[in-house]
């Protein structure tokens, strides 16, 4: 029987338009893909045939309402507007992907956050021209479509026109929702951008706090599960991990620690070979010579992981970086601990410690002396910082230095030369291949251009690390009285773990974890548990019981060299969206993928366990997950540190400072006039006492005056990190660009200076713009004539730490500032907050007063906003304008 229905031509308008939008959003993806040189395979193809789907059920639904509200202008014009958000969101996300791999999970808002208002910023990240432009395309092309079929002819046939199209949207939901069911190398491509960036923020607030009712039993099967076979009774109820521990056995030693982090070094580089030479033969010598667990767990991909559970015995945070909250939790460590009863703590790092905040969480852990990158000293910088022979050196000279009789001391050294770009110090001799040699160009910071130059450049920094510690390690055996010494990994090498989460690999988490100058010999039935899985966050428990000394009551884990340490489950989470969890009971490893929520197991020993062992691998991850994310809500793993008195109070002004914004005196003026020599001039000839200028590093290194990170010549984008000064003086309306330099010895003899360091794209560049900055304030005096702002948190506290001068971090624009805030910005130890003029209230100013926060006001050009302030009773201690006329008006 032959089937006349017909299809009113709504019915294939909307067909035709989800096919057109599906279509669209892969072509863009592709095109994307293609521009960033990526590579395009037959597998990565067959996913986007269900990206393809699911695009289409956003197209079909989008089609329908449009359908059904034609007619009704404004509810159609914001039908059009969710359109484009759509298509803006997942454009954005494939240049993401594009550049690195992979889609972007909530998680990167910690860094966003930072550089929230900066187009320049994003831009770095996202060519803002280009996503425009496809976004415009996009829509201009459905808005065509929509205009050009509505007159469809009426189609005759099956139901198959419409349900055939229907059942292949629904697949692609189930796929796209469970993306575990692709084969790795599919994954990404048929994930969808929207139902990605809900499932990494549903994983970040997994649970309702108002509904999360835990008992004292629930914290003390938390502990158990972490290692501590009888937990004491409570402390304090607001801290429930806060125990009271059994006093040590015997007295305390007395004896030094050396602490050894090695950066990107695992376990299977230490035992391991490369061209047929082994990468770490000292390292491999040294575990053989010592003691040496064989399959210790780092707890995450993440530096600052394995920091908090170094010094604080805190296992993996599956659900926020501990270092990335804001504010910084409340923190105590083994440093304070020992230092308690007489030791000394040092902490050395060849880089800057503001990045990602571990200056602050060293401090609250207790390390009195940190050695880090430091712009007086004129020693070279490789890559991040100082290389490791400089940094043994100073380890040994400090400890050298030690008077006889002087205290105990906790000594700790964070290498650093084998973190990428692996830039070795000139007249290093690569070992596994002459052609390596332009890689350890510290010139050439940016040279490695595929994975074979990147491996072999990654194998010289291992062995160029592994060379410093036989050199250290053969002076540390001649000691007379040696220190007990830990070396200990970080976490695997990223060059393998990032390339894992790409195509969707098994992630690695092992590290050596070696112990030498221990007093005694560890029990004979140690041997059997040296080859189980062990956590990083045991460690600190263990060199409490070795040094004879009670354990801190928050810290969890248990003691590694106790014969009747609990065995419990050790887990891991990676990468940055924390999207996997690895968890080894016993001998099986338990893969949990958090965004379908499938355990799958990765090695066991016996087949026929699998089913228990899952069961049991799944019981542990519901008992101490829930913990995690109250402990972490509540900031309740330690209680908080009266050490020291808070910052005093600020009276309020009667008389802000006032500067001129970009050098403008008479109004906003063109992009190109603005921070330029005539705009100052004619500033520094005003009555502002203050001039105030963004500052860029360009590819010489120099920092120059302007605002964009990018200049559009003739509609050529060109960034400026990439472009020498000769190049950008050769620009129209750029021939008499002003360098930092320049500026400070020109200007601030007669005016005093408010100078933006703008955000960077890399963490290096941002560090070379900090170092380039310190170095030319301190040539000049500073004091009092030059306050730094930044909406970088890093380049802030970096230049902070460094510079004779105040220094104050931009706000996010436009958004009002809550209590919580000002106690972050209080924490980071800034002077300044720089806050959108709309944002400013008296309160605001009040509170930040209250915290020693001085308040800086941007950009105000209404007259009748400051009489609002003085009506308010509160004026904020700086106002950035582009008007003469508003400074001498107050």
């Amino acid at each position: 029987m032959q089937n006349n229905e017909q299809h009113s031509p709504d019915q294939l308008r909307v067909l035709a338009f989800a096919g057109a939008f599906a279509a669209a959003l892969i072509l863009t993806r592709l095109l994307v893909r293609s521009w960033a040189h990526a590579d395009i395979s037959g597998l990565y193809l067959i996913g986007l045939l269900f990206s393809f789907c699911l695009a289409g059920v956003y197209g079909g639904f989008l089609g329908l309402l449009l359908a059904r509200y034609r007619g009704r202008v404004v509810v159609t014009a914001l039908l059009w507007v969710v359109l484009t958000v759509v298509v803006a969101i997942n454009v954005i996300c494939f240049h993401y992907e594009a550049v690195f791999g992979r889609l972007p999970g909530v998680q990167l808002l910690f860094y966003w956050d930072q550089m929230e208002q900066l187009s320049s910023s994003l831009r770095s990240n996202l060519p803002l021209g280009r996503v425009s432009v496809e976004i415009v395309i996009v829509i201009t092309a459905l808005a065509t479509i929509w205009r050009k079929l509505p007159d469809l002819q009426r189609a005759e046939g099956a139901n198959y026109l419409i349900w055939l199209p229907a059942l292949c949207f629904l697949i692609a939901i189930g796929v796209n929702a469970v993306p575990s069911v692709l084969p790795a190398s599919m994954q990404w491509a048929s994930r969808d951008p929207l139902i990605w960036l809900a499932q990494s923020a549903f994983i970040k607030g997994s649970y309702d706090l108002r509904k999360l009712s835990l008992s004292e039993h629930d914290f003390d099967r938390f502990l158990v599960l972490h290692g501590q076979a009888d937990p004491g009774p409570v402390l304090d109820r607001d801290f429930p991990l806060c125990r009271s521990r059994p006093a040590p056995e015997f007295a305390a030693t007395g004896q030094s620690v050396i602490v050894l982090i090695l950066e990107s070094v695992g376990y299977r580089e230490m035992v391991g070979e490369f061209n047929g030479q082994p990468i770490m033969p000292n390292l491999r010598r040294i575990a053989t010579e010592n003691v040496s667990f064989e399959r210790a767990v780092s707890p995450s991909t993440k530096s600052i992981q394995t920091l908090t559970a170094m010094f604080s015995g805190l296992p993996p945070q599956p659900f926020n970086f501990y270092l990335w909250q804001t504010p910084l939790l409340n923190f105590d460590g083994l440093p304070r601990q020992l230092q308690a009863i007489g030791y000394d703590a040092a902490y050395f790092h060849g880089g800057d410690l503001s990045f990602e905040r571990q200056r602050q969480y060293l401090r609250a852990a207790g390390f009195a002396e940190l050695h880090e990158y430091d712009q007086k000293r004129s020693l070279p910088i490789y890559g991040w910082g100082y290389d490791d022979a400089t940094m043994f050196g100073e380890l040994r000279r400090w400890i050298e230095g030690r008077k006889v009789g002087a205290a105990p001391y906790l000594v700790t050294l964070f290498t650093l030369s084998s973190h990428d770009p692996y830039i070795l110090p000139v007249g290093w001799t690569p070992v596994f291949s002459s052609q390596a040699r332009h890689l350890l160009d510290p010139e050439q910071c940016c040279a490695v251009t595929g994975d074979a130059d990147a491996t072999t450049a990654a194998m010289e920094s291992f062995r160029f690390l592994d060379t410093q510690l036989g050199e250290f390690y053969s002076w540390y055996t001649k000691l007379s009285d040696p220190p007990l010494l830990v070396i200990v990994g970080d976490h695997a090498p990223h060059l393998i773990n990032d390339d894992a989460v790409t195509v969707g690999q098994t992630m690695r988490f092992d590290v050596p974890l070696i112990f030498a100058g221990l007093r005694q010999e560890p029990a004979p039935e140690l041997v059997r548990a040296m080859r189980r899985p062990v956590a990083i966050h045991d460690v600190p428990v263990t060199l409490s019981h070795l040094l004879g000394m009670r354990v801190h009551p928050c810290m969890i884990g248990g003691n590694l060299f106790d014969p009747d340490h609990v065995l419990t489950p050790v887990y891991a989470v990676g990468p940055e969206s924390m999207q996997q969890v690895h968890v080894w009971d016993g001998d099986a490893e338990v893969l949990f993928e958090r965004a379908s929520e499938r355990y799958s197991m990765l090695r066991s020993a016996q087949a026929h366990e699998e089913s228990q062992v899952l069961n049991s691998v799944r019981a542990f991850v519901e008992a101490t997950f829930p913990i995690h994310y109250y402990l972490l809500e509540k900031n309740a793993y330690f209680p908080p540190i009266r050490a020291g008195s808070a910052r005093p109070a600020l009276l309020s002004v009667t008389k802000p400072l006032f500067a001129a914004h970009r050098g403008n005196t008479r109004g906003p003026q063109a992009a190109d006039q603005e921070n330029s020599r005539a705009a100052l001039e004619q500033a520094a000839a005003s009555s502002f006492p203050w001039l105030e200028v963004d500052v860029q590093i360009n590819a010489d290194g120099i920092p120059v005056l302007i605002h964009d990170d990018t200049i559009v010549v003739d509609g050529q984008a060109s960034a400026v990190v990439d472009l020498t000064l000769q190049q950008l003086r050769v620009l129209p309306g750029r021939e008499e660009i002003l360098t930092l330099e320049q500026l400070l010895s020109e200007f601030l003899p007669r005016k005093k200076l408010l100078i933006e360091v703008k955000p960077q794209l890399r963490y290096q560049t941002s560090a070379q713009l900090s170092r380039a900055t310190v170095a030319l304030l301190n040539r000049h005096p500073t004091r009092g004539r030059v306050i730094i702002d930044s909406f970088d948190e890093f380049l802030a506290t970096s230049i902070k730490q460094q510079c004779d001068c105040e220094v104050g971090l931009d706000t996010p624009f436009q958004r009002p500032l809550t209590a919580v805030d000002l106690d972050h910005y209080h924490q980071l130890g800034v002077d300044w907050l720089y806050v959108e003029e709309s944002v400013v209230t008296a309160d605001l100013i009040r509170n930040a007063h209250s915290r020693g926060l001085k308040v800086m006001a941007y950009t105000v050009n209404d007259p009748a906003t400051i009489k609002r302030w003085q009506s308010q009773g509160e004026l904020p201690d700086g106002i950035i304008t582009d008007h003469e006329s508003i400074s001498r008006g107050n």
